[in-house]
């Protein structure tokens, strides 16, 4: 199974990448705009640097995901300027969504924490629950009084319309658990990023499972 991972450097990404790294059958490629300079000896990334807020991304994106089995989309900009921030999270994930529909990547997913989705299939991370499909009656909103909130709808709804466009395309959003308990923000962080990337490896295999 060929994996794709954009933001694979992230918190997610990286906890990604190291399970799914530890699967002989897997091979997985890492989508950034620097790729690192340093990996740890274990790490068989393959490497693509690549703005995805640049327009030419989608050139360099459609033949990598025609080679892939899986699209994981994690790249975003969380800096405070908004403006910066939407060329990422609204510009290049039109980019990507492009891209896979054009090379028809079997399956993509993303993680959000809007409320919902239109034609996208819903994940219950860190509860156990499977993923369901959910119907039309599922609002696709974010906070409007947060730009990020807004980033997160536009990205729901430019993953929606691929899916509807291109049906061979499987769209799936994730979301990822609540954070809680009294440990330390970095920790809290930490284990948020370990579930939902535990919960991306075991949703790409059952696919892989159900493919085969």
């Amino acid at each position: 199974m060929h994996v794709v991972v954009t933001g694979a450097t992230g918190q997610v990404g990286t906890a990604l990448r190291s399970l799914l790294g530890a699967d002989p059958a897997v091979r997985v490629t890492g989508v950034v705009r620097n790729p690192p300079g340093d990996v740890a000896p274990t790490d068989a990334t393959r490497w693509v640097s690549c703005d995805l807020s640049e327009p030419m991304s989608v050139a360099v994106l459609a033949p990598l995901l025609a080679d892939a089995d899986a699209l994981v989309h994690l790249a975003r900009d969380a800096s405070g300027d908004a403006g910066l921030a939407a060329l990422t999270n609204i510009g290049g994930t039109a980019h990507v969504a492009a891209a896979a529909g054009q090379a028809r990547v079997p399956r993509l997913l993303y993680v959000s924490r809007t409320t919902g989705a239109t034609s996208s299939t819903a994940a219950g991370l860190g509860t156990g629950r499977e993923s369901r499909p959910v119907g039309g009656w599922w609002a696709v909103t974010g906070i409007p009084t947060s730009w990020r909130g807004e980033h997160r709808e536009a990205q729901a709804r430019l993953f929606d319309e691929l899916g509807a466009r291109v049906p061979r395309v499987a769209v799936t959003r994730v979301r990822p658990p609540t954070r809680s308990g009294s440990a330390t923000h970095h920790r809290r962080a930490a284990r948020v990023a370990e579930q939902t990337a535990d919960s991306l490896a075991r949703a790409l295999r059952r696919r892989a499972l159900a493919a085969a």
